[in-house]
């Protein structure tokens, strides 16, 4: 991972919104991004304060309270498309902010609900490539510069490796194009594939989990929750498992 640097103090300049908010062309699947719970007002309030974002989670045009806001430093959403997860946001996640030194951190996964993530994608932003750890006692952790309620930046050492991936990138995206607001040059990121953090548990897909990125910083706070499938679903499931249970028994009689 790069380096780190406490002139994220000197972040941000005014963000401006312009255009229109649109569905994403970029096929990233569905948006399951929530609020991260930093907030300068209540979210009922009609004050922004320069904090509150809009959108899904509140996080388009957002960076978190004590921080200087800018379009430069903001997290916008996170997508799921089968056990793929991709990024968008007006923060350039492979190069980060040179100017400050400032850089991308890792991106950490939770399964069951703890207090500590459970799996992190060790990201190479330059080779555009990643290391799946599974987290446990021997795992240490690069921390904000500055806005430490933010969250873990990145996966200092430790852990279980589990698996090795690559990742896509874009960049100068319309609001149109990113379905965003901002200044018509936003970045996603996609290709994050949780499939052996899947299988490592048994599973074919992943349908429970939480997610979470930041950069050096923690200027801004990306988090997400994959969707709870839908009661019909899961009775459909169930009843698929029943017939078959049934099978089994008339098969062994």
């Amino acid at each position: 991972m790069k380096g780190y640097s406490l002139a994220a103090l000197l972040c941000g300049s005014v963000i401006l919104v312009a255009g229109n908010v649109q569905a994403t062309p970029l096929a990233l699947g569905t948006n399951i991004t929530v609020f991260d719970n930093q907030s300068a007002v209540p979210l009922s309030s009609t004050t922004i304060m320069g904090y509150d974002g809009v959108g899904q989670g509140f996080e388009d045009q957002e960076t978190e309270p004590g921080t200087l806001r800018g379009n430069a430093w903001d997290l916008e959403g996170v997508f799921l498309d089968g056990n793929s997860l991709s990024m968008v946001g007006e923060w350039d996640f492979v190069n980060g902010s040179s100017v400050h030194q400032i850089y991308s951190g890792d991106i950490f996964i939770d399964v069951n609900g703890g207090a500590e993530f459970d799996y992190v994608f060790d990201v190479d932003w330059d080779a555009k490539s990643y290391d799946i750890y599974e987290i446990d006692g021997d795992t240490t952790f690069i921390e904000p510069s500055y806005k430490t309620q933010s969250g873990h930046v990145s996966r200092d050492s430790g852990g279980a490796w589990l698996a090795a991936g690559t990742f896509s990138t874009f960049s100068g995206l319309s609001n149109a194009d990113a379905g965003f607001f901002g200044l018509d040059n936003h970045f996603a990121v996609t290709g994050f594939d949780l499939t052996s953090i899947a299988t490592d548990l048994g599973l074919s897909t992943l349908l429970e989990f939480s997610f979470h990125f930041t950069m050096g910083c923690g200027n801004d706070d990306l988090r997400g929750q994959s969707p709870v499938p839908e009661p019909a679903t899961m009775l459909l499931f169930g009843t698929g498992l029943a017939g078959l249970a049934r099978f089994r028994r008339r098969q062994l009689r």
